[in-house]
Order: structure tokens, then C-alpha cells, then sequence
């Protein structure tokens, strides 16, 4: 794909949507250790549409195909700061900046809360560089606290971290 071709919006996601970024979760490797299945995916964005505290956005091309989505709790974290839940881009789109765009709309969307917070699995490398990037700073570590034998570190965002119109 020609990145430069390609042009991408973000929205609020759908029922119409939730099928697809099954499909997208479902294809990601790293998340096969996890064992969600299509029935709990869809049970969690259907929550997601139906909670007034939760976000389901995706982003989506030009012919309106979903390439990748993000969930968040406006007061997952502490009551006080949004916890990102789960963000996916398809293999297919990466490297079109989509989850710097996802993160950045979520903040927009909860622009009153204090910062933002998020797990990532400590050997996904690539994601913790992704977030340190974006000015997240790693302020723990959960032991086996999603699946046994896979530890998370917990990931923060204050707006004053905020890397400001950068889209890395």
C-alpha cells in the first residue's frame, strides 16, 4: 500500500463494525496466548456501545473498511483517569500512524480527565516503544495478573506528557 494514497477517518464505532474488528483481533498473533473468544469480543463491544462510560472508536479507509480500532473506560483507572482497553490495528494498515490517531481521539473525547492509562504485555517490545514514544511513561508491573505466566506493565499518559501534535 502507498501511504500517501491512503487516507483514513476516525469515528465512533457500530454494531456494523464489531464483526470486523473481530476479525482483526482474532488475526493478531500476539493475542492468541490471551484465548478470547468471537462470543466475549462481541460481548465487550457491544458493552462498549451500549456503556456511556465506554469508547468504541475505529479507524476506518477511504471505502469506510474498518483497519483498526480502540476501546477505553473514560474512569476505568482510579475513578479519575481513562484506562485504554484494547487497541488493534489490522497488519494490513500499519505504519499509517492509525494508533497515535486512536489514542490522540480518545484524549480528545475525555479532554477532562487526568491522563490516560493502559497494560501492555511485557515481551510486546514494539508496543511499549509505540507508547514511550507517544510519551507514555512505565510506572509498574502486574505479575500474571491477565493469564498466568504473562506479566503486564502499566502504561501512563498525563496531558502534560502528552507529546503534542506529534502523530509519530
Amino acid at each position: 500500500m502507498n501511504k500517501e494514497t491512503l487516507s483514513f477517518q476516525i469515528r465512533s464505532g457500530h454494531e456494523k463494525d464489531v464483526e470486523s474488528c473481530i476479525d482483526i483481533y482474532l488475526n493478531e498473533p500476539l493475542f492468541k496466548n490471551y484465548g478470547a473468544t468471537p462470543v466475549g469480543l462481541n460481548k465487550m463491544f457491544r458493552n462498549a456501545i451500549e456503556n456511556k462510560d465506554f469508547h468504541f472508536i475505529v479507524a476506518c479507509d477511504e471505502h469506510d473498511n474498518v483497519r483498526g480500532f480502540a476501546v477505553f473506560d473514560s474512569k476505568g483507572a482510579f475513578s479519575r483517569s481513562v484506562y485504554l482497553k484494547l487497541i488493534v490495528i489490522d497488519t494490513s494498515a500499519r505504519g499509517h500512524n492509525l494508533g497515535a490517531r486512536l489514542i490522540n481521539h480518545a484524549e480528545d473525547i475525555n479532554k477532562d480527565e487526568n491522563g490516560m492509562f493502559l497494560l501492555v504485555t511485557s515481551s510486546n517490545y514494539e508496543a511499549q516503544n509505540f507508547y514511550l514514544k507517544l510519551g507514555f511513561v512505565k510506572v509498574g508491573e502486574i505479575l500474571s495478573y491477565v493469564k498466568p505466566d504473562i506479566d503486564e506493565y502499566i502504561f501512563f499518559r498525563s496531558h502534560a506528557n502528552k507529546v503534542l501534535g506529534k502523530i509519530i
